[in-house]
């Protein structure tokens, strides 16, 4: 099932070497229109009368995730499921009937290959732990805040970027900076005619640092830009599936 703003199913983001094309620039447009409605007064219930479905091992835990915090701040129900391990025709027979209860669903983080069952089998938009941090959503983010901070004359802005290129994070963010114009070092800045605008160390996968030339924005910050992306997806993918 392809999703709008001509994104990839989202299952096939986890477990492949390099990613699909990204179309980073048309997501990362639409957070930025979002971030201008919040900022202008609020958000329209965009999601409002949809539902979603998250499968977790610890639902309790999941009302506080940005995904949880992302789908309600648009208006949608969340429905928080406890996921036990189950038979293939038992997971089919659920995909099934999650599939006719909700508009979409996300499978936190279960194995690819029960995701890639589930959506064959749900027949709606299904998502591979669209909040989690090696997801490629959150490379977008990122992207989006580093575009914020881009010095307003040329020349294009650069980035060194230090760490393991072929995680799903860390090829989702490589490939979307390209798109979006970014000159890019990766490991070696000895090519570089001048000191690079932006440096990524993801060194450490679970703990990405940035330096730019402006102030490092607040948590906050981060976090609305990963919140509104999200949300861009959401949106894409539910509203006009």
């Amino acid at each position: 099932m392809l999703h709008a703003l001509s994104m990839p199913p989202p299952r096939s983001w986890p477990d492949a070497p390099l990613p699909p094309p990204i179309d980073a620039a048309g997501v990362i447009a639409a957070a930025r229109r979002l971030k201008a409605g919040l900022h202008a007064g609020g958000l329209a219930p965009l999601l409002l009368g949809r539902n979603l479905a998250l499968l977790c091992s610890a639902p309790d835990a999941a009302e506080a995730s940005p995904l949880y915090r992302a789908a309600t701040g648009l208006g949608a129900r969340v429905a928080l499921l406890r996921f036990e391990d189950a038979s293939r025709a038992e997971l089919r027979d659920l995909s099934k009937m999650l599939g006719r209860m909700y508009d979409a669903i996300d499978c936190g983080a279960m194995a690819p290959a029960l995701v890639r069952q589930i959506e064959q089998d749900a027949g709606v938009p299904v998502y591979a732990g669209l909040d989690r941090e090696a997801h490629p959503a959150r490379a977008l983010a990122d992207l989006m805040t580093l575009l914020e901070r881009c010095p307003p004359s040329p020349p294009a802005p650069s980035i060194a970027f230090r760490g393991d290129p072929h995680g799903s994070r860390a090829c989702a963010f490589l490939a979307g900076a390209r798109q979006l114009g970014f000159v890019v070092h990766a490991g070696d800045e000895s090519d570089a005619a001048e000191p690079p605008t932006f440096r990524v160390d993801a060194s450490q996968p679970a703990c990405w640092t940035f330096r730019m030339p402006s102030a490092p924005p607040q948590d906050g910050g981060w976090a609305e830009n990963h919140r509104l992306v999200l949300q861009a997806v959401l949106i894409g993918s539910i509203v006009r599936a």
